[in-house]
């Protein structure tokens, strides 16, 4: 599934990349949600047998992937040099989390599994394809300008909280499910932002979620290079409870 849209200079047809705005001749179609993921819910036969798009109606019961053009070639190797580390990190916590101990991340896997989250949201948000989810303009351009120039996002800025969903008990799920992002409200007039794949809920606070004092290890923190999983809580299974609800309601 791609889109591609172009303009004129001197009679070429040109593309402008999402990322850092230069004009090309050709962009690159980066998965939205990284392809590894996309291998990890397919059946024998390549389709996308377990991937959930939230209030949109797009076919990905085949084997085309969610992906459109977006970069250029230099933004695109930018998210590579993150995107790898980040996927490898995220993708084996459901296997060797500890409930003594819970899950924590290495230093060395901090500032990549943000910049990879923050990346999805940025993509998504962007996309033509998920028109449904659009983070706010400032956001946006926040995520934009700290992706472009390879800089991590700092607390309490768009901060991260990474659930594992081992205690989400419903028929039929397990960590081979994608749910492209979407947005709830948290508190008050206040929203975040989720996505979930790997058996993980990835949840992105607005600004104002957040107290200065907020609880330290809960969240992605770049500066300390620490952060580490949790079961998810009571509000978080809520939350995936009612969105698997709406899914399981609209294919019907």
């Amino acid at each position: 599934m791609k889109m591609e849209f172009g303009f004129y200079i001197n009679g070429a047809v040109m593309h402008e990349c999402k990322l850092c705005l230069s004009s090309v001749q050709k962009l690159k179609d980066p998965h939205i949600i990284p392809r590894s993921t996309h291998k990890f819910v397919k059946d024998q036969s390549g389709r996308n047998i377990r991937f959930v798009l939230p209030d949109i109606k797009l076919q990905l019961d085949n084997q085309s992937d969610l992906k459109e053009y977006m970069l250029c070639e230099a933004c695109e190797l930018k998210f590579s040099k993150f995107e790898n580390i980040g996927i490898t990190s995220l993708k084996k916590v459901w296997n060797n989390y500890s409930v003594k101990k819970g899950y924590a991340f290495s230093s060395n896997e901090v500032i990549d599994i943000s910049c990879l989250i923050h990346s999805i949201f940025w993509r998504a948000s962007v996309s033509q394809l998920l028109s449904n989810f659009k983070l706010p303009i400032e956001q946006e351009n926040l995520l934009q300008t700290s992706l472009n120039n390879g800089d991590a996002i700092q607390l309490p800025n768009l901060a991260i909280k990474i659930s594992l969903l081992s205690n989400l008990k419903l028929d039929g799920y397990n960590n081979q499910l994608i749910i492209s992002p979407w947005r709830e409200k948290y508190v008050a007039n206040i929203y975040a932002s989720y996505f979930s794949f790997y058996g993980l809920l990835i949840t992105m606070f607005d600004p104002g979620c957040l107290s200065p004092n907020h609880e330290v290890g809960v969240y992605l923190d770049t500066t300390q290079q620490s952060g580490k999983v949790n079961l998810a809580d009571n509000y978080e299974i809520e939350i995936m409870a009612g969105i698997l609800a709406r899914m399981k309601k609209q294919a019907q």
